[in-house]
């Protein structure tokens, strides 16, 4: 489904239960770990999926808007559902979820 959402809007809480994932079409966001501001993602990134394939369905960072955003959000049985349909796109998400796990335990 897609969303907007206005500027400092918070997403979702770290530790929260996750039940998708997100494509940031248009704006910006900042992504927090423990009240400290670890990155800011902008048009065309997604995020979300950690929760959906590493971290036994828990949000491990909060993400809030910096400016009005635009959303696509993708439901945990689709997420799996286009996975499957997929490899190639799997496997670079999977490496793109292991990659944030490990600038995550590095902060």
């Amino acid at each position: 489904r897609l969303f907007s959402a206005p500027a400092h809007q918070v997403l979702f809480h770290e530790g929260e239960v996750g039940q998708s994932s997100f494509i940031l079409i248009q704006g910006s966001l900042v992504i927090s770990q423990g009240g400290k501001n670890i990155n800011v993602l902008t048009q065309g990134t997604s995020f979300g999926e950690i929760s959906l394939l590493v971290s036994g369905g828990r949000r491990t960072a909060s993400a809030q808007t910096q400016t009005e955003c635009l959303f696509l959000e993708i439901t945990q049985d689709s997420f799996y559902k286009i996975l499957s349909q997929n490899i190639l796109l799997a496997k670079e998400i999977e490496a793109l979820a292991h990659k944030r796990v490990l600038a995550d335990r590095a902060r």
